[in-house]
């Protein structure tokens, strides 16, 4: 492998891979709820999807920063 991670650094890596999929599978079941309760257009449904999908964006922010932090400096080592 190229960037020769170390255990600690797959560890994070696949747990924030992980997290992030069960944010997006909460995000979903929240959506769909959402949906099977609320026939109509309600300002609650509507906040509630927000806040749920705003959840999985601040996640995927937080994600490219751990990212950034994991590959970076291996990265640069490549080029140095």
């Amino acid at each position: 492998m190229i960037l020769k991670l170390d255990h600690w650094e797959w560890t994070i890596l696949v747990m924030t891979i992980t997290l992030g999929l069960v944010i997006e599978m909460l995000n979903t079941a929240v959506e769909s709820v959402v949906d099977l309760v609320s026939t109509e257009w309600r300002m609650s449904a509507k906040t509630a999807k927000d806040v749920s999908a705003g959840a999985m964006l601040v996640y995927a922010m937080g994600s490219l920063i751990v990212a950034a932090i994991l590959f970076i400096p291996k990265i640069l080592w490549l080029y140095t």
